[in-house]
C-alpha cells in the first residue's frame, strides 16, 4: 500500500496522515510518503491551500509521479 499525502492539504491534515502511519506501523507492505506545498489534488501550492486553488489548472508534480511509478515497479 502506497500512502501519499500533501503537507498543503487543507482537507486531509497531516496529523491524519501521522494517525495512519501510527495504525498501520510495522506493517512492512506500506510506504507513506509526504510532499511539502502540496494541496488535496496533489498539485504544488505556496500559499495556505484553502481549496479556492483547486479551480486554477494544475499538473501533478514529476516527483509524486516519479514516486508513484517507483513504488508499482518495485512491487511487481
Amino acid at each position: 500500500m502506497l500512502i501519499i499525502q500533501g503537507e498543503n492539504d487543507v482537507q486531509v491534515s497531516m496529523q491524519q496522515f501521522e494517525d495512519w502511519k501510527s495504525a498501520l506501523q510495522g506493517h512492512s507492505d506500506v510506504t507513506f510518503k509526504s510532499y511539502p506545498n502540496v494541496n488535496h489534488i496533489l498539485s504544488t501550492y505556496d500559499g495556505l491551500s484553502i481549496g479556492t486553488e483547486y479551480a486554477k489548472p494544475s499538473n501533478v508534480s514529476k516527483a509524486i509521479i516519479d514516486d508513484i511509478a517507483k513504488w508499482v515497479l518495485e512491487s511487481e
